[in-house]
C-alpha cells in the first residue's frame, strides 16, 4: 500500500475545522512537493483557511472512511431522489393514460361500447 498524507484545514483567524484532503505519494506527488506547496498556500493572505500536513496512519484512516461514508451517503441520497422522480413520472404518465382512455373512449366507441 502507497504512503499517504493528510492535509486539514482550518480557518486562519478562528482555527475552525474547514476541510481535508488526502494524497497519495509517488514520483509525481512527493512529500517535499506537498510540504513546499502547502508552504505557498499558507502565506497567501488571500486563502482563508491554512493547511497542516499529517501521517499519522490512524488519523489518515479514519478521514478515508469518513470520506467513503460521505461519498456513499450522498449517492444514497441521490438514488432516493432519482425514485422520487421516477414515481412522480410514473404517476403523470398514469393520469395522462387514464385521459387518453378518457378520450379514446369518447371520441372512438368500441363495437362493444355500441352494443350497451
Amino acid at each position: 500500500m502507497a504512503e499517504k498524507v493528510l492535509i486539514i484545514y482550518a480557518n486562519k483567524e478562528t482555527n475552525e475545522y474547514d476541510r481535508f484532503e488526502i494524497y497519495e505519494l509517488n514520483q509525481n506527488i512527493t512529500k517535499e512537493k506537498i510540504v513546499t506547496v502547502l508552504g505557498e498556500y499558507n502565506v497567501n493572505d488571500k486563502n482563508k483557511t491554512v493547511g497542516k500536513i499529517y501521517e499519522d496512519k490512524l488519523l489518515i484512516d479514519l478521514c478515508s472512511d469518513v470520506y467513503g461514508t460521505r461519498r456513499f451517503n450522498g449517492f444514497i441520497d441521490e438514488m432516493r431522489d432519482i425514485c422520487k422522480d421516477l414515481e412522480d413520472a410514473a404517476r403523470r404518465f398514469s393520469y395522462e393514460a387514464e385521459e387518453l382512455q378518457d378520450y379514446l373512449k369518447e371520441n372512438y366507441p368500441t363495437e362493444s361500447d355500441n352494443e350497451n
